[in-house]
């Protein structure tokens, strides 16, 4: 919904910006999506005056012209009819945009002859339908000065974004009345107090279905004349994006949008029996609407009829058949109150969604139905003449307002604070509810242009929003902790769950291995003086030769894929003969071991067979450690020179020694007699459940303020690891650096021999503020800088 600032203030008494003013708006929960200065349509577009016009010599239509803004005289090619020399007109200069068309001004030929601007009429300023020719001024227009400032285009237009429960801000005095609340001032309304209340008895009102039509008012006025409004009110319309069209139609539009009533003006002389009926339609029939389409309306659509006929779609539009003409001398002014639901299925089923129907079907004040008539029925006297015969008002059950009790601890409870009854009072009475306190217990009188507020913590929602969200302080000492895994079974049983969900299997195997394979992963590992089985003489120094063991042992009996982990014990000496864990000299630890093999999934007749990959060992810890909430702790740097892995990856928490992930080479696989490859990790459990018991976690809240990407590639050495440029970024401590992802890797000849380019993504943000350039730009110099002196490598361009 478009709101003109400047029509705004007629409301409020505030010494904001526009731009200061949508803060605000978009604090208390009316989002602005947008704002539109009106003069920057307006730029290059000038007060001109035409100095020659002779006609085209190769064209009958047109004529060359030489205009000027007052410093300067262009050659112009003009085919409107009345432009001729000595006038003063809207000129656009080179570079101009005109607002109708959307078309730029430049220097081009018309006919051989060089055309430097444009003459405009009011069409192509966007300002009325005349196209007739170009607009005339009178001679005393300035020339060179402003055509904005001559328009009164100098507005600022705020585009809100309504939310359906808000339809007491469909219209600038709801808006304001918002703003007035925050900046604790009063709301004027205009006064009414002039018209008179006095009972038509020109026309009959019959409401036939009280049901879809609570309350219908309708006001007589002759003798007017309908023409062109004045311009204020039609810069009005305008601002809020809709088109002047008269006087008439144009009052109910202001009306409408001042306050949110929509309304309808029919022409008397075509109501027959001067008699309005509010019914259902009873039968499908046809109907003309207003823009000339023929409409096919259901039996249940709510319809405004005359004593023969329909002559409008009740809130939604009226009737070719009684519309205002230039030829209209009275009419009949409507403005009711329909149900919203009746008038969202007929806008629905007729695909016809209107100004009237938008507010109507969001649900419109039924207590300001008469005011609103008044307003227009006072304005249309002013600009259009005419006596007032008076009003019906057929309003058979009143809806009146509703009473909600606000107990003040209930306040402090929700909101976690403590605010005054003075405070809660004047925000409250701001906003149009009336408060009395009834023994420590505040009666709220709840008005019906607030329809959404019907329960306590309704109340309270408004009370939170104007006094600010950002006002409610944080609570000192009440930090969540993370608490879920101080216990070691507990802990262990919840890593199970979550490797069974994720697919693995859980294998038990006994701790004893064979001399291969247990020399084979350790040059330091134990020997048992009296073996149980003499075949596996030694303690297991790793949890992979069990797991190696057990997928041996599955491959061979037919199985082409495995998932599978341990939580077991593994040993090793102790290079303190005098330190051990139960027994002098050696030492025991606890891991957790994770093994993949071949298939992930089988062939099927929707896909193909895949086999599992390193990145499915990587991505199951990135996954394991994100579930323990250690993925910010934790980091992953390559190992060279391991003769028994491919791929060997040491991981690091909270800079200790976690463990490893690895994908085993062919040494290993044909000690087990394993054709493809095995993927590995191995964590140590000491390390994961002290980073977790340490982890008193403190959670903070998410920055409010926006976040922002920014990529960039550099070429390297062929042998460089992106996770080691990972690390070192993140080594700087750049408190604006959130988060760092490698976002591809290229190679080409064109880089160069033995070379390769990796793109990174980063996310910067801060929590107290909106980044500006100067700082986003210091950060990536930062990088830049440590990455290409800390790693040869150049910034590819």
């Amino acid at each position: 919904m478009k709101i003109s600032y400047n029509w705004l203030k007629e409301y409020i008494s505030i010494d904001v910006s526009p731009e200061e003013a949508a803060e605000t708006l978009t604090a208390t929960g009316l989002e602005v999506e947008g704002m539109e200065r009106q003069a920057e349509k307006f730029d290059n577009i000038v007060i001109g005056k035409v100095l020659t016009c002779e006609k085209h010599p190769n064209a009958d239509k047109l004529s060359v012209c030489t205009v000027t803004d007052g410093e300067r005289e262009y050659p112009v090619i003009c085919g409107a009819p009345n432009v001729a020399a000595g006038q003063v007109v809207f000129f656009a200069r080179p570079g101009a945009v005109i607002p109708d068309g959307g078309f730029k001004i430049e220097r081009r030929k018309i006919r051989g002859i060089v055309s430097e601007g444009m003459i405009c009429s009011y069409k192509e300023l966007g300002i009325n339908d005349d196209h007739s020719g170009i607009a005339v001024l009178e001679d005393d227009v300035p020339v060179g000065s402003s055509a904005a400032e001559y328009l009164g285009q100098t507005d600022t237009v705020l585009e809100i974004g309504i939310t359906p429960n808000r339809m007491d801000a469909l219209s600038h005095v709801g808006v304001a009345r918002d703003l007035a609340a925050v900046y604790r001032t009063s709301l004027t309304i205009p006064d009414i107090s002039g018209v008179p209340d006095t009972l038509a008895t020109e026309a009959q009102v019959v409401i036939e279905d009280p049901d879809l039509c609570p309350r219908y008012c309708a006001g007589i006025i002759k003798g007017i004349t309908v023409k062109q409004s004045p311009e204020w009110l039609q810069r009005r319309l305008l601002a809020a994006g809709m088109r002047p069209l008269n006087n008439i139609v144009d009052i109910t539009n202001f009306v409408m949008l001042e306050i949110g009533q929509p309304m309808h003006a029919f022409d008397l002389a075509e109501i027959h029996g001067r008699e309005i009926h509010v019914r259902r339609a009873g039968t499908e029939q046809k109907f003309i609407t207003l823009d000339e389409k023929e409409r096919v309306i259901r039996a249940e659509t709510l319809l405004i009829c005359d004593a023969e006929r329909p002559l409008a779609i009740a809130g939604v539009m009226g009737g070719e058949n009684s519309e205002i003409s230039d030829s209209t001398t009275a009419i009949l002014l409507e403005s009711a109150y329909f149900n919203p639901s009746s008038i969202r299925r007929t806008s629905k089923y007729l695909g016809l969604s209107t100004e009237s129907s938008y507010r109507f079907e969001r649900g419109a004040d039924p207590n300001m139905v008469d005011w609103a008539l008044k307003r227009a029925v006072g304005m249309i006297l002013e600009l259009a003449g005419g006596e007032y015969l008076g009003m019906i008002d057929e309003y058979p059950v009143e809806i009146t307002p509703w009473d909600i009790d606000l107990r003040l601890w209930r306040v402090e409870r929700i909101l976690g604070i403590a605010i005054a009854e003075d405070e809660i009072r004047g925000i409250l009475e701001r906003l149009g509810i009336m408060v009395d306190n009834d023994g420590g217990i505040l009666k709220c009188t709840i008005p019906t242009f607030k329809a959404d507020v019907t329960r306590e913590i309704d109340v309270i929602e408004e009370i939170a929003r104007i006094h600010g969200y950002d006002n409610i302080p944080a609570k000192e000492g009440g930090e969540a902790r993370y608490t879920g895994f101080f216990d070691e079974t507990a802990f262990q049983n919840k890593l199970r769950r979550f490797l069974t969900g994720a697919g693995f299997d859980e294998t038990i195997a006994v701790s004893l291995v064979t001399k291969k394979h247990a020399t084979m992963f350790s040059d330091n590992a134990v020997r048992l003086l009296n073996p149980v089985n003499a075949e596996r003489p030694y303690l297991r120094p790793t949890l992979a030769i069990s797991m190696l063991e057990t997928i041996a042992t599955n491959v061979h009996n037919g199985i082409s894929g495995l998932r599978i982990f341990e939580i077991g014990h593994v040993f090793d000496h102790s290079q303190d003969k005098e330190r051990g864990t139960f027994v002098r000299g050696y030492l025991e630890f606890e891991r957790l071991g994770i093994a993949m093999y071949g298939e992930v999934a089988s062939r099927t007749w929707y896909a193909k067979e895949r086999a599992h990959d390193f990145f499915d060992i990587k991505g199951t810890l990135t996954t394991l450690l994100k579930f323990l909430h250690l993925d910010n702790v934790a980091r992953i740097h390559y190992c060279k020179g391991d003769p028994l892995t491919d791929y060997r990856f040491s991981v690091e928490i909270k800079d200790k020694t976690a463990g490893y992930i690895a994908q085993f080479g062919k040494t290993v696989l044909e000690s087990f007699d394993l054709d493809q490859p095995v993927y590995y990790l191995e964590l140590d459990m000491s390390v994961l459940e002290g980073a977790v018991e340490a982890g008193a976690r403190s959670y903070i809240p998410v920055s409010k303020y926006p976040a922002v990407l920014r990529d960039v590639a550099f070429i390297f050495n062929e042998d460089q690891l992106a996770g080691e440029v990972v690390e070192a970024i993140y080594q700087m401590n750049e408190p604006l650096i959130r988060n760092i992802r490698v976002l591809d890797v290229f190679q080409h000849q064109t880089l160069g021999k033995g070379k390769k380019s990796i793109a990174f993504s980063l996310v910067l943000q801060a929590d107290d503020h909106t980044l500006n350039d100067d700082e986003i730009t210091r950060v990536m110099e930062r990088v830049i800088s440590n990455v290409t002196g800390s790693f040869s490598a150049a910034i590819r361009g």
